[in-house]
């Protein structure tokens, strides 16, 4: 016998295929709830004012080896080989300033504020470590934003800048030693450009 679809059948399908996506989508929301709550615990932890140990403060050198500077620029390379040909002139010089490194700097914690003083700022660069953004204007390397936080004793720092960011990652070591991953991000480049800096410190 043929069966023939009839519009109370076409109703009761896309009744069906409503409860179905009902369900999916009730299954979904306590996942979707988990997430939000692990989202806002995250901001809160950047949020959160937490001191950093007596050694991640002082002044602090440079003293990577030749073989990392050598790691360094091939890294840079790899990324401004992979432009087009014809952007390559300008991005490069670009590139070079925004994941260049100093070669010293200092460090300095007073009542939930930091400061950085570095051989490129003649001052100390001071910011709140809640994660949240403040805007520097006319500096030596021109406008853009800063926001720092401290996780599980590692300093964080993200800088943005006409669209790239820049999020510097701070490892200290009880002997004083510093490594700094830094990690650039834009919308030009097809993939992040990842640095590593090893420093030490100079101060006890």
């Amino acid at each position: 016998m043929r069966k023939v679809f009839t519009k109370k059948h076409f109703k009761s399908s896309c009744l069906s295929m409503f409860y179905i996506g009902l369900l999916f989508l009730i299954c979904a929301l306590p996942q979707s709830m988990s997430f939000a709550s692990d989202k806002e615990a995250r901001t809160q932890a950047h949020n959160a004012v937490v001191p950093l140990a007596s050694y991640a403060l002082g002044t602090f050198k440079r003293v990577e080896s030749i073989d990392l500077k050598k790691e360094n620029l091939n890294r840079l390379n790899g990324i401004i080989d992979e432009l087009p040909f014809y952007v390559r002139p300008v991005a490069k010089p670009k590139l070079l300033k925004i994941a260049s490194s100093f070669d010293r700097f200092e460090i300095i914690l007073k009542q939930g504020a930091l400061g950085i003083k570095t051989d490129s700022f003649k001052s100390f660069v001071w910011t709140k470590v809640d994660g949240k953004y403040r805007q520097f204007k006319n500096t030596t390397r021109g406008d853009f934003k800063l926001r720092r936080w401290i996780e599980n004793g590692v300093l964080y720092t993200e800088a943005n800048k006409d669209g790239a960011l820049k999020l510097s990652r701070y490892e200290f070591a009880p002997d004083g030693s510093l490594n700094i991953n830094v990690t650039v991000t834009s919308p030009y480049l097809k993939a992040p450009l990842i640095l590593n800096y090893l420093y030490q410190r100079l101060t006890f």
